[in-house]
C-alpha cells in the first residue's frame, strides 16, 4: 500500500474497517486479518502471530467479525468463494467444473461486477439461498471471464454465465418490480459524494433495459 502511494497502512485499516461490503481473495484476507490484529501497523500475518486457515467458510466468517462488515466474499480462484453477511449465514459457492482457464485478467473484477448487480437487484442478503443465487451469479461472471484473452466480457460471455449458473443468472435477468436496493438499503447518500456508486447502479440499470 505505501510503495504504491495509496495511503498508509493505519488508513487503509480505517477504510476497510468502514466497508459495508469486503471482496478480498484468500490470499489477502490474512494480511487484512493481519492489519486489524496489529491496529494497523504490520499486513503481514507473522508479525501478527495469527493463524489463518485457508478455508472459505472460516477465513469468510472471521472477516466478518473482525471488520464489523454486512457482507464478506472471500474468493479462491477455481475453488470457488465464500460468503458471510450478518446474522451468521454463510455459505460456500464451489468452483464450476469444466471451465477452462485461458486468462485470469480481470476475474475479480468480473466476479465483483456480478456481486454488485446481485446485491442491485435483491440486496445484501439474508438467507443462505438468497447467498446461493448471488454468489453464484458473481462466480459465473469470474469464471466466464477467464476462459477469454482479455478482462473485458465478449459476447458470448452471458451465454457461458448462464450456462455456469442458469437459475441465478436467470433470477438476475428478470426485470425489477421495485427501485435498486443498493440505493436504498446501504447507509451510502449515493447523491452526494459518492459519484462512482451512482454512475455503477445507472449503468446497471441501462443495461438491464
Amino acid at each position: 500500500v505505501t510503495s504504491a502511494n495509496l495511503g498508509t497502512l493505519s488508513e487503509t485499516l480505517q477504510v476497510v474497517s468502514s466497508a459495508d461490503i469486503l471482496k478480498p481473495t484468500i490470499d489477502a484476507a490474512p494480511e487484512l486479518l493481519a492489519l486489524a490484529a496489529t491496529n494497523g501497523q504490520s499486513c503481514d500475518p507473522r508479525d501478527s502471530g495469527i493463524a489463518v486457515s485457508r478455508d472459505l467458510r472460516e477465513i469468510s466468517e472471521r472477516l466478518l467479525e473482525t471488520f464489523g462488515a454486512r457482507m464478506v466474499a472471500v474468493t479462491d480462484g477455481k475453488n470457488g468463494c465464500g460468503l458471510s453477511v450478518e446474522g451468521g449465514v454463510t455459505e460456500v459457492i464451489p468452483g464450476f467444473p469444466g471451465v477452462k482457464q485461458i486468462d485470469s485478467t480481470g476475474a475479480g473484477d468480473a466476479f465483483f461486477g456480478g456481486l454488485v448487480a446481485g446485491i442491485e437487484r435483491f440486496g445484501i442478503p439474508k438467507s443462505r439461498e438468497d447467498l446461493q443465487v448471488v454468489g453464484s451469479a458473481a462466480s459465473a461472471a469470474g469464471a466466464a471471464c477467464v476462459e477469454i484473452l482479455g478482462g473485458l466480457p465478449i459476447e458470448e460471455s452471458r451465454s457461458r454465465m448462464v450456462e455456469l449458473a442458469p437459475d441465478a443468472v436467470s433470477q438476475l435477468s428478470k426485470p425489477p418490480s421495485q427501485p435498486s436496493k443498493l440505493r436504498t438499503e446501504l447507509d451510502v447518500d449515493v447523491s452526494a459524494g459518492t459519484s462512482s456508486l451512482t454512475r455503477d447502479c445507472e449503468s446497471l440499470e441501462i443495461l438491464r433495459k
